[in-house]
């Protein structure tokens, strides 16, 4: 196997504390995590990977509903690196229960930030609003974290 030279730092920040997503009708982004990397070289990759465990809990009457959230990464002074939507479309439920649905969202994504310096990354959600939401009592999100590897510059 022999010697490993050292690699790569890692940064990250995880919180498991329920954040309870009001109702957007400007459909604005709102910060639920952040982490600070520092690079030291121009050119290093920044490997970024997210993951948040949301809920939505459901008005008993329709039988139906519709709901949409987009997570995005986000790198502060720069702007949005990706985003993924998860949205429920009239999807049908038991008339008459409240019901909950969790949804896990994964984002992964590989930034070059440039210069040597230290970079914020932020974690966004955006709450459908008007035809992107109907009969949905509540949304929160719950477990989250924001982690990054920083690699070497490519040759």
């Amino acid at each position: 196997m022999g010697i490993r030279p050292v690699c790569c730092s890692h940064f990250y920040n995880q919180i498991v504390e329920f954040m309870e997503i009001p109702e957007n009708p400007g459909f604005t982004f709102l910060d639920i995590l952040q982490v600070d990397v520092t690079t030291n070289l121009p050119g290093q990759r920044v490997r970024l990977g997210a993951m948040v465990e949301a809920a939505f809990a459901t008005e008993s009457q329709p039988a139906i509903y519709t709901c949409r959230l987009t997570f995005r990464l986000v790198r502060s002074g720069f702007g949005p690196l990706t985003e993924a939507d998860w949205h429920l479309v009239d999807f049908p439920k038991p008339t008459g229960i409240t019901t909950v649905f969790r949804n896990i969202q994964n984002l992964t994504w590989t930034d070059i930030p440039g210069a040597p310096g230290t970079y914020t990354y932020i974690l966004q959600v955006r709450r459908g609003s008007g035809v992107f939401e109907g009969n949905i009592e509540g949304v929160n999100v719950r477990a989250r974290h924001l982690d990054a590897i920083v690699f070497p510059p490519l040759p």
